[in-house]
This record gives C-alpha cells, structure tokens and sequence, in this order.
C-alpha cells in the first residue's frame, strides 16, 4: 500500500513539474511577447503624435530604420503626412497620420485585453500548482483509500 502512495505522490510531482511549470513558462513567454507588442504600439503613437504636432523640425524627417537583427540604416522622407503600419501576416497598410493613430490605439487596447487574459491564465496555473503542492502532505498522511474514514490521530 505504501509503494502505491509513494507511486502517486510521484505522479503528482511529475505532473506539477512536467506539465504545470512549464504551462506557466509557456504563459509567461506568451504574455511578454504581448507586452512588447504593446510596446511596440505605444512608440509608434508617441512617434506619430510627434510628427503630427510639428516637433520635427526641417524639411523632412530623417530616422534610424531597423532592418532586422538590431541592424539599423539611417531613412529619411521628405512627405511624412502617410505612415505604413504593420497590421498582421506581414501586410502593411498606408494610413493617414490620424488613421494611424486610431488604428494604433485600437491595437493596443486589444493587446492590453490579451495581455489580462494571459495573466489570469498565469494565475490560474499558480493557483493550480500551489493547490497541488499544499495537498501532497495530505495524501501522504491519509494514506490508502481504505483508511480515509478513519480520523487521524
């Protein structure tokens, strides 16, 4: 009977540490992604309110371009009342400057709602591990099935 408890105990830590923690790594990865989304979305509204504003001075606007792997090349446009937004599978669109801005608050509020979604899965697999683990020490005094009617003592 004990070897059986001993097997179930172990099943448990397995699944705790198999399955659960690394659920948890997988929802953490997944909502950090979402925040540098939301990131992402918040200097490109910061950038476009600038140039809407006219802080920029000159004829033209020149910037640093990231062309991948942290790569940049300096860009620089003389009409800067259209801006190019990525709005998902690789397509980008021309948008107005105010569009833009729309377009981008729409975005970040969807990511921000995705973001609280993956944090309360984030809390419901703790609460899960946590219920797990505080249960372990109970199953191992209980002991087998035929005993849980008896009171410990």
């Amino acid at each position: 009977m004990d070897s059986e408890l001993a097997k179930k105990t172990e099943e448990i830590e397995v699944f705790i540490n198999d399955v659960l923690k690394e659920d948890l790594k997988k929802v953490y990865a997944t909502r950090e992604a979402i925040h540098e989304k939301i990131r992402d979305y918040v200097l490109l509204k910061d950038t476009i309110q600038n140039v809407i504003d006219g802080k920029f001075s000159g004829d033209g606007l020149k910037t640093k371009i990231d062309i991948g792997c942290n790569f940049y090349v300096q860009g620089q446009t003389t009409d800067s009342s259209t801006v190019y937004v990525h709005v998902g599978y690789g397509f980008f669109l021309e948008f107005p400057l105010p569009e833009a801005i729309i377009f981008v608050e729409k975005r970040i509020s969807y990511f921000t709602e995705m973001a609280k979604k993956e944090t309360k899965n984030c809390a419901s697999i703790k609460a899960y591990i946590k219920l797990l683990e505080e249960s372990l020490p109970h199953v191992q005094k209980v002991g087998p099935k035929d005993n849980m009617n008896q009171v410990p003592s």
